[in-house]
């Protein structure tokens, strides 16, 4: 090999250095940060997902737990409801039996149908007692 030949072949050489210098180094650089920013994207979106699967987490406790105080509320206004009910029934069975029964009915002489007439009015009375306690009221 020449003198001349090393000269071309060093001139092909600076020449290949310059142009990865002036063109390739730039793309390389380029990529890297390309790289770095898809894994810097891939990190936040990992984040992303782990909040969003923690929002969904507390938003499906959230909806459970409301769910539940919904069901509790309405067993509670269900329960009320009955217990009004209940309270009026035996309120006004006691009523009527106060009211439709004449001693007149009754042969004052004989002392068990008092006595069963009197045990049906006491019966009726303490189911009311105990149905108004049911409604809330404090018997006086």
């Amino acid at each position: 090999m020449t003198q001349q030949d090393l000269e071309i072949i060093l001139q092909i050489l600076l020449l290949i250095i310059g142009l990865y210098l002036a063109l390739f180094k730039s793309y390389f650089q380029e990529k890297g940060k390309n790289l770095a920013t898809l894994e810097d994207i891939e990190e936040i979106t990992e984040l992303v997902e782990q909040v969003k699967t923690t929002f969904i987490k507390q938003t499906e406790n959230l909806k459970a737990n409301l769910q539940f105080l919904t069901n509790v509320q309405v067993g509670i206004a269900s329960e009320e409801r009955n217990a009004i009910i209940d309270y009026n029934l035996k309120y006004f069975r006691w009523l009527n039996l106060l009211l439709d029964s004449s001693m007149k009915d009754i042969n004052t002489y004989d002392d068990n149908e008092l006595d069963k007439y009197v045990q049906l009015q006491g019966d009726h009375y303490r189911d009311f007692l105990d149905s108004e306690t049911k409604f809330g009221f404090v018997s006086s």
